[in-house]
């Protein structure tokens, strides 16, 4: 999925900050729980892994709240709440 995701709370801000907001954002649901976010910006384009524990359906985004890490750096994590709003890409 595609979309834009904003940050709630984050308790480890060196991962990543609360109230930040991406722009630019897909989401691939792999598995159960774990999944893969790609965050591109116009300088680089970062990979996270996303351990959802628990998921808040409302009217056009999805909350999510669970442990995030940076691909590759499987010590530094933190536990988020971030809402996600999808979009559709035209083609």
């Amino acid at each position: 999925m595609q979309g834009k995701i904003k940050i709630l709370e984050s308790d480890n801000q060196s991962v990543v900050k609360e109230r930040k907001v991406f722009e630019d954002v897909t989401i691939h649901f792999a598995g159960l729980s774990k999944h893969r976010i790609t965050v591109e910006t116009k300088t680089k384009k970062t990979d996270y892994i996303f351990t959802i524990d628990d998921t808040v359906v409302e009217a056009d985004s999805l909350a999510f709240e669970g442990e995030l890490h940076q691909a590759g750096h499987h010590k530094v994590t933190s536990y988020v709440w971030l809402r996600f709003y999808p979009v559709l890409k035209k083609f």
